[in-house]
């Protein structure tokens, strides 16, 4: 096996200019793919957050009898998606609004416009755009009911951009797949195709199969895990920069960057074993 990988680093270092070609433009590419599943790890780590904070004010007309909001808050209360239910007056919400903008504001305020309300917090798994939605439609449609108030137009777009971001990792990974495959094998041939005097004399010799393959199927691995390195540390860079100059980013976690790099060897490994095709002919 030591012996194996030296000749695989000898064999890079043989065809440097190749090597760093190939090393340089994969790195790139998995920066990109790497951008794009930062980008999409850090906005639910935001939607997570925002989305603890999401709630429902659900407003009441003025002329609801005391029963008829007993009545409203059972049904709010029966409903699977609403964690708690907390009855808000009208003197209570005039109060917040004091606190929120100043007294002084509103002291020329002619009696409380302000109507009795519901606030609601949404249980953890139904704080996604379409559900709050379908949430706020069936509230909408109970008797006394005057408007139902909550962040649905950020939530939605937060859901929206993270979708995009996951898309285009997908798409953007689908070609990178192709592209490494491609690359590894050409790149390998290329180095078995300058050794092929060698390989014929090992095959005579009586070496094994084996043998004379490894450093190849080495050689690809090395190109690959070279140029995975090369990406993450550029991403490593990016997320400095953005963490410094913007917002407070997380880097993404070990097991994602542990299954890229994974992924990338096992299709640098295959990659290695199409190009191998050719020293069976020997």
């Amino acid at each position: 096996m030591i012996y194996a990988f030296k000749e695989a680093v000898r064999g890079l270092q043989k065809h440097l200019t190749t090597s760093l070609v190939f090393i340089f433009t994969l790195g790139f590419a998995l920066l990109v793919f790497n951008f794009f599943l930062w980008s999409f790890w850090n906005l639910n780590q935001i939607g997570k957050q925002m989305k603890e904070k999401i709630g429902m004010e659900v407003y009441l007309k003025d002329e609801l009898s005391f029963q008829e909001t007993g009545d409203l808050r059972s049904f709010l209360e029966s409903q699977p998606e609403i964690q708690k239910v907390e009855f808000k007056t009208k003197a209570d919400a005039l109060e917040e609004m004091k606190a929120y903008f100043g007294a002084e504001l509103l002291e020329n305020l002619s009696g409380n416009p302000l109507p009795n309300s519901f606030s609601l917090e949404i249980k953890e798994r139904y704080k996604t755009s379409d559900k709050i939605l379908a949430i706020a439609e069936k509230i909408k449609a109970q008797n006394g009911v005057e408007g139902v108030e909550y962040g649905e137009a950020w939530v939605e777009r937060l859901d929206k951009l993270s979708s995009v971001f996951l898309k285009v990792a997908l798409i953007f990974g689908i070609f990178l797949t192709l592209a490494i495959l491609m690359m590894v094998t050409t790149t390998v041939r290329l180095i078995i195709i300058t050794k092929s005097e060698t390989l014929k004399l090992l095959k005579v010799l009586g070496a094994k199969t084996s043998f004379i393959l490894k450093p190849y199927f080495l050689g690809g691995m090395l190109l690959g895990f070279s140029a995975t390195g090369l990406s993450v540390l550029g991403l490593y860079v990016v997320h400095q920069f953005f963490k410094s100059k913007f917002w407070t980013v997380s880097f993404l976690p070990l097991e994602i960057l542990g299954g890229v790099i994974l992924g990338v060897l096992f299709l640098s490994a295959v990659g290695s074993l199409f190009s191998m095709t050719r020293v069976l002919k020997v």
